[in-house]
């Protein structure tokens, strides 16, 4: 779709400054969750090529006490995002019911800070990544602002929210008031459009890789690192301990006798599961070939890559998680349950296999095929510009760059339309 809109300059400019976005998200790391929002953080670290960049973070608060009060969260950014000059806020959320209430407890909270810049000129467009509440919310506030607003979709915010009868009515009104959406899959434009947004403002772009640290490492110098035996085999699985993640799933194929008991399963990620998880891992007998490390830096995460068979992941929605562009610039196959916009990239035999949702025999074939491959396996990458992330900001830069220069030229052909009235006028007192 990208070739609805022209290339740009490295630098792009309103008369002699570069323009000026507010990114606004729940999804953006702060230095207690530096693994949060990693990949708008990264992106934004490339559209600062283009684009004078400051950051608004909604941050949800189950406390009453915030329902009350507008509140700074004392939360301070990673030292590399301090250019954004990020600004916390606590948001009130209601979970379970709160689908009447979460975009407006947004709203009330966010109103503020971006109508405020929005007053001092110092916004030219604002680029909000995850549709309800955050994106419902800001296309509410800056409306009749003339301020153009680029909506990102993520995965869970189109695939399941639209299917929720409320939320897909905001969202599609979020979507109408948008100038663009960018969905960071095929699928979840594809699935957008059928809900009912206009496929000319819908743009699909896969997120980047970091090509300095992902990227066909040696198996046995990996080994060495991580200080595993040179006969050890390896699957990983990357991502949060989520329930739409399914990990449980994974942990009852891996228990699988065709999977020899030398294997080892490494889970790396955190979240509310993480408990549980342990104790089915007890359950199953497999504890001692289950290693949980937490979360790990990407440096970290691509070694483990480097001596794996195989990235495993049993999701039951996704849209297009990067660690499978990751896996695949790694030169590791993929294992996955068929969703989203997994199959966008996992199309050739050599870059793994996609199994029908809940089929756990047809999931343990595809591991032990990986496992039996994995010594005779030349690694094939997808290392290339397309999955770069400055390529990846070159794109949202094209499709920004467009709004922000249509809005510029209605400006100037309103004022030129004013002058001829205000002429009109003098003309008719003479």
């Amino acid at each position: 779709m990208m070739d609805k809109v022209p290339q740009i300059e490295a630098v792009n400019r309103i008369g002699e400054r570069k323009s000026r976005i507010l990114f606004v998200s729940n999804l953006f790391p702060d230095s207690t969750a530096p693994y949060l929002g990693l990949d708008n953080a990264t992106l934004l670290h490339q559209l600062r090529d283009f684009f004078d960049v400051r950051v608004i973070c909604p941050r949800p608060s189950l406390k009453a006490s915030s329902l009350y009060r507008s509140t700074s969260v004392k939360l301070m950014p990673r030292e590399i995002d301090k250019a954004f000059q990020p600004h916390f806020i606590e948001v009130p959320y209601v979970p379970f019911f709160g689908s009447h209430f979460n975009h407006r407890l947004m709203r009330m909270r966010l109103r503020r800070p971006i109508s405020s810049l929005i007053r001092q000129g110092g916004i030219d467009s604002i680029l909000c990544s995850w549709l309800y509440p955050d994106g419902c919310a800001v296309s509410s506030i800056i409306r009749g602002s003339g301020v153009p607003l680029v909506l990102i979709t993520q995965g869970t915010d189109t695939h399941q929210y639209i299917k929720h009868p409320l939320r897909r009515k905001l969202i599609m009104d979020a979507v109408e008031k948008s100038g663009a959406v960018i969905a960071r899959s095929d699928e979840l434009a594809r699935l957008l459009t059928i809900a009912g947004a206009d496929s000319g403002k819908v743009h699909s772009i896969h997120n980047g890789v970091n090509q300095s640290i992902f990227y066909p490492r040696d198996r046995e110098v990996c080994r060495q690192q991580l200080g595993l035996a040179r006969d050890a085999k390896v699957i990983v699985f990357v991502g949060n301990f989520l329930p739409v993640k399914n990990p449980e799933f994974l942990l009852k194929a891996f228990s699988s006798r065709r999977i020899d008991d030398k294997v080892i399963l490494t889970m790396i990620g955190n979240g509310p599961l993480k408990s549980r998880l342990a104790r089915i891992a007890e359950s199953l007998g497999i504890t001692d070939r289950v290693v949980f490390t937490g979360p790990l830096d990407s440096e970290n995460v691509a070694r483990w890559m480097g001596v794996s068979a195989c990235l495993c992941l049993a999701s039951h929605n996704e849209g297009l998680p990067n660690v499978v562009i990751e896996a695949l610039a790694s030169g590791l196959p993929v294992v996955a349950s068929d969703v989203g916009g997994i199959g966008e990239l996992v199309n050739r035999p050599e870059l793994g296999c996609l199994v029908p949702t809940g089929d756990i025999k047809g999931y343990v074939s595809a591991i032990v095929r990986q496992l039996n491959q994995v010594d005779s396996r030349t690694q094939t990458a997808i290392g290339d510009s397309r999955f770069s992330w400055g390529e990846c900001a070159q794109k949202y830069a094209q499709i920004i760059d467009c709004l922000i220069n249509a809005k510029d030229k209605g400006s100037r052909e309103a004022d030129q339309s004013m002058d001829h009235i205000s002429s009109l006028r003098q003309v008719r007192k003479l």
